[in-house]
């Protein structure tokens, strides 16, 4: 610090008083340094030693006010053992020898107290060159150093976080010279750690990282023009942030520039290869069907709409809607996993029988569409489907069994705008219905007035509700065990109707149409009743799973039905779970989470069914008061010969130990898939491994286990 020159007016010789004393209003500049540097002892004094001026620090610091220090020796400050050493005058003749003395000290205050100072010491010489006098600088030690400390551990800190955060960081000042940078600022960018340097121009470090990429130097220059309007000149004041990203090396590179209101930017840089990668493979799940690999029913239905609203009579196309004949019947005699073996399978076969321009999707279950582009005749049409007919019933040899089905195909040729990609589903999906009750494992061709299902579904509401008055319908149980002993801690409760003239009616046929025509409540109502009968008969370790329907949970009653059903029965409400799809969520949310929170609060639990299926299974474990979670069947299917499904297991086991929520992997039927999940650490697992479905007259041995 230089302290020259300061408070003097008198260009002579001589020293008197007035030299010293504190400046005049008229003049700014040296009252501002004298009596303005707060924090810091400033004084001056004459060639003696005499004290002349003394600044409000001087008083703060000593304790002196200026009237009772001004004109008395500065020795007054030291300590008696300092004034006998001779100290005092050791300080000016050296500052005086040297041109400048810094040291450390005792100094005394007003009040007898003394202090470890810092001291700096300076001879102030006239315009002639003659000793004008000594101005001296004093503070308190102790608090510099605990101040020069905190800023040291500051630094430290903030350079480890720069060095261990995952971004790399660079920091331009208004010039567009880099002020600072991390080490991941290099790594990111596949930079030598000694080619960036602070202080280097933003254009230098933009040549370099083109010179390292191999880019064109013409293609930089611009990039390079191109940067400094963006950050030096700002032609777009409102957008304090941009945000890039750039291909570099074959790496993605995002970059953040936040620029300063002060001037200059800082800019993070990440390299997202890997995210945009996942992205990238999540938005191609979203898109196809886990098993047969097919676009599935969403990027079908996107590409259908395309076509309808494109559809013209010179841009027509032909829609084909599939069904497989008596599949059901292979995944009840044979099991889930040689079913979907057999999808698979059938896939193959279709794929063979399209040409190159037609696509091909898995609608869910069994169904399958293919969109024939371009449409050149009916007759065409007809015999791609008959090709895909034809190649379907070959028998087919899964897992050593010889396995025959059929197709039954329904095909619309669309070539007029104006009607949407649902009502040419609807007509693809009457002339599939035509063909079904024309036998099967045929085609037929949509004509204007064919039957509805609408009837179809009318007779089976009024035999459903004649089922629910005569009861016609009953309860079988599937038994859930504990992942290691094999011993049952829970079953399922599923209903099941046996038709007094149609026989066996799948669930999956009668249950939507409940849903459609308002009869869940009612169904819903009774399966709870019944199953908390039966439940409360079995020992009290062993919990009841009650699968809940979006209608039904949404309905205005259905606490108070629950509470019913779990006080007539008596069972415990900790002994009843129900369980829901992510779909009760999505289709009212907001009412869906409040009933869900009453649930809980009873006691009773709540598992998510079919997790993974959907899209927003993440999200909602974080939203909605989940006890337990229960795996697709269709990843435990996959176990063994799909490593996709191995791979979504594990992160989704991973996932819940997280979360600390138990889980439960429907549809085990191998061995293989057993010990796979028992390696995953699953809680629970059911399937037909260990149980199949069975009447509650038929559960003893399992309960007893």
């Amino acid at each position: 610090m230089k302290i020259t020159q300061i408070g003097v007016r008198n260009s002579g010789t001589s020293l008197d008083e007035r030299a010293f004393e504190a400046p005049s209003s008229g003049d700014p500049v040296d009252r501002k340094r004298i009596q303005g540097a707060m924090g810091y002892a400033l004084y001056l004094l004459d060639v003696d030693g005499i004290i002349r001026t003394w600044n409000t620090g001087a008083q703060q610091a000593m304790g002196y006010p200026a009237g009772d220090i001004i004109g008395r020796h500065f020795s007054c400050c030291y300590t008696a053992e300092d004034q006998t050493a001779g100290i005092p005058a050791q300080d000016l003749a050296m500052a005086r020898e040297t041109g400048r003395l810094e040291t450390t000290g005792w100094r005394l205050r007003k009040d007898g107290t003394r202090f470890r100072a810092g001291v700096l010491v300076e001879p102030i010489y006239d315009g002639e060159g003659a000793l004008f006098g000594f101005a001296k600088l004093l503070y308190d030690a102790n608090e510099h150093h605990d101040t020069s400390r905190a800023l040291e551990e500051t630094t430290r800190n903030l350079d480890l976080a720069l060095s261990n955060i995952s971004q790399g960081l660079c920091l331009f000042d208004h010039r567009g010279r880099l002020v600072l940078s991390n080490s991941q600022f290099s790594h990111v960018l596949s930079l030598p750690s000694r080619v960036v340097s602070r202080g280097m121009p933003l254009s230098t470090i933009l040549r370099r990282i083109g010179e390292r990429a191999g880019v064109p130097r013409e293609r930089m220059a611009a990039y390079v023009r191109n940067a400094r309007k963006q950050f030096m000149h700002r032609p777009e004041a409102n957008r304090p942030q941009v945000t890039m990203e750039i291909d570099h090396l074959g790496r993605s590179i995002s970059v953040v520039t936040r620029l300063l209101s002060h001037g200059g930017w800082v800019s993070t840089i990440e390299d997202v290869t890997e995210r945009r990668a996942a992205e990238k493979r999540i938005t191609y799940l979203a898109h196809h069907d886990h098993l047969t690999d097919l676009p599935n029913r969403l990027r079908f239905q996107e590409s259908l709409s395309a076509l309808a609203k494109q559809a013209s009579a010179e841009q027509p196309f032909a829609l084909l809607y599939l069904d497989l004949d008596r599949f059901k019947s292979v995944n009840d005699t044979h099991g889930h996993h040689v079913g979907d073996a057999l999808l698979k399978a059938v896939a193959r076969r279709l794929q063979e029988s399209v040409s190159s321009s037609d696509q091909l999707a898995r609608l869910s279950g069994d169904e399958f569409a293919i969109l024939q582009i371009p449409y050149r005749s009916v007759d065409e049409a007809k015999a791609l489907a008959q090709r895909c007919i034809d190649n379907l019933a070959e028998p087919f040899e899964i897992a050593g069994n010889e396995i025959c089905i059929g197709a039954s195909v329904g095909i619309v040729v669309h070539a007029r705008a104006g009607i949407d990609a649902e009502t040419v589903l609807q007509r693809a999906d009457l002339a599939l219905y035509a063909a079904k009750r024309e036998g099967r494992n045929c085609c037929r061709l949509y004509e204007s007035g064919m039957k509805n299902p609408l009837r179809l579904r009318n007779e089976l509401e009024e035999d459903l509700r004649r089922a629910l008055r005569a009861n016609q319908l009953e309860l079988h149980y599937q038994p859930i065990v504990d992942a290691h002993t094999g011993i049952t801690t829970a079953c399922e409760a599923l209903l099941r109707w046996h038709h007094p003239k149609r026989g066996p009616i799948s669930p999956a046929d009668f249950i939507p149409v409940a849903e459609e025509r308002g009869l869940m409540p009612e169904l819903g109502a009774w399966v709870l009743e019944k199953a908390c009968r039966d439940a409360v008969l079995w020992p009290a370790h062993i919990r009841l799973s009650v699968n809940v329907s979006p209608a039904q949970l949404i309905h205005a009653n259905f606490t108070h039905i629950l509470a019913k059903a779990l006080a007539n029965a008596r069972l415990p409400a900790h002994r009843l779970e129900v369980e829901i799809t992510e779909t009760v969520l999505l289709e009212s949310s907001g009412t869906s989470s409040r009933i869900l929170n009453e649930i809980r609060a009873m006691g009773v639990g709540v598992a998510m069914d079919d997790f993974g299926k959907g899209y927003s299974s993440l999200g909602l474990l974080q939203s909605v008061p989940f006890t337990r979670v229960k795996i697709d069947r269709g990843f435990v299917n996959g176990l063994g010969n799909n490593p996709k499904s191995a791979a979504i297991i594990h992160a989704i086991t991973e996932l819940c130990r997280s979360l600390d929520l138990p889980i439960t992997a429907e549809g085990v039927e191998t061995g293989v898939q057993r010990q796979a999940l028992l390696d995953e650490r699953c809680h629970e697992l059911q399937g037909f491994f260990f149980a199949r479905p069975a009447p509650a007259m038929a559960l003893e041995p399992y309960l007893s286990a």
